[in-house]
């Protein structure tokens, strides 16, 4: 599903010149405000399971939260291998592999990353202990024998290029959002945002940096949409008579200490249902709805009236399903997980006229059992260091 200009994570844009939007454009805007939203829930609010469960006093076994906490139990692992699989009708297959081990701090940390190409054959980036490297495998014009680059920057060749590439004003604010990537053996792309928010905001004279931060949720805006959160995806989707519509094929599979969940979402009674909800109940949450006005306004160049009345308008058409669901592609996805719902696997196919047929598979293995110093990754970094060009 698309994502929004203006919403939270895009990047802002002037202010378009006034016009008419037909109402399918209106259920698209607003269904990637939606969107948008919910990548906020399943990344934010609802993987706080200990909060979730103090406040509802049970924890959530709905198929979207089920999924939620999975994926939010990968960014808790202090390293991991990984593989990541796939094919679409539009790239074909499609294969990567990797690790990660973090440290006390982003230079300090360990992230490799090798992939296939048809056209250039194996190419691999590696971070570990500050320094980059990076190899790609290609056919030599002269010979027609595969032959691999290689290419290496210290820690050193990194911030002297940063700080001659992004200049004076930049360079600090890139250097500080960079070391604040890692905390404490955990990702922190949250202390990350703050990090760079934070050098941003003293750079109010850069236009597009002054039109960023005004697009953030204040702590208010944070707060009723961290409420809506909990009760639409923590209370609302328990229902039986909903996950019905919303998950028509879902089943569960214990084996060996793990569970494998297999369902359908069905993203046209998905549309209708948060539609329908956001409709009954917007009156509890004034400072959300200022806000999405605000992005629809701002986005199509509306004035507050006219931003207010179409807004009302698209949510009315998303609850009622008036936009072209064919363009809705089917969803099926599986879950893999052990305690705690650590993520061991994560397949999810789509299919219709708009995406084809897609699927992506993630496999993780080695759980909080890899090393910064890993042998693959260290000789990586020796050879590329020493056959390699430098920054």
């Amino acid at each position: 599903m698309p994502g929004v200009s203006g919403a939270p994570g895009a990047p802002m844009r002037p202010v378009a010149a006034k016009r008419r939007m037909s109402g399918g454009k209106i259920a698209a805007i607003v269904g990637g405000i939606v969107a948008v939203l919910v990548v906020i829930a399943l990344a934010i609010i609802i993987p706080n399971l200990t909060a979730v469960k103090a406040l509802l006093g049970f924890r959530p076994n709905n198929p979207i939260v089920v999924t939620s906490d999975a994926i939010a139990s990968v960014g808790k692992l202090s390293s991991t291998r990984y593989e990541i699989s796939g094919s679409s009708d539009e790239t074909g297959a499609f294969s990567a592999d990797g690790a990660w081990s973090l440290g006390t701090d982003t230079d300090s940390s360990m992230l490799y990353f090798t992939t296939k190409s048809d056209d250039y054959g194996r190419i691999a980036v590696a971070w570990q202990n500050g320094n980059f490297g990076f190899s790609m495998q290609s056919k030599s014009y002269w010979t027609g024998d595969v032959e691999t680059q290689y290419a290496y920057a210290s820690r050193g060749d990194i911030r002297n290029a940063i700080r001659d590439l992004a200049g004076s004003e930049w360079d600090d604010v890139i250097l500080d959002t960079k070391d604040a990537v890692v905390n404490n053996g955990h990702w922190d792309f949250a202390g990350a945002l703050q990090t760079f928010n934070k050098g941003a905001k003293q750079l109010d004279d850069n236009y597009d940096v002054k039109r960023w931060n005004e697009g953030q949720m204040n702590e208010s805006v944070q707060k009723e949409y961290a409420k809506f959160a909990l009760k639409y995806f923590g209370e609302h989707l328990e229902k039986k008579d909903v996950q019905s519509k919303i998950f028509p094929k879902q089943e569960r599979v214990k084996s060996g200490g793990s569970t494998r969940l297999t369902y359908d979402l069905d993203l046209d009674a998905f549309l209708q249902d948060i539609g329908g909800y956001w409709q009954k109940n917007e009156k509890q949450y004034p400072e959300l709805r200022a806000y999405l006005v605000k992005q629809l306004r701002e986005q199509e160049g509306y004035s507050s009236s006219e931003a207010d009345s179409e807004f009302d308008k698209a949510v009315r058409k998303l609850a009622e399903g008036d936009y072209d669901s064919g363009a809705l592609p089917s969803v099926e996805v599986m879950v893999d997980y052990g305690a705690k719902r650590s993520l061991n696997e994560l397949e999810v196919t789509v299919d219709g006229d708009s995406t084809g047929h897609a699927t992506v598979d993630l496999k993780l293995s080695d759980k909080d059992a890899v090393s910064v110093d890993d042998h693959e990754v260290s000789d990586f970094m020796a050879k590329a260091k020493s056959e390699g060009i430098s920054f």
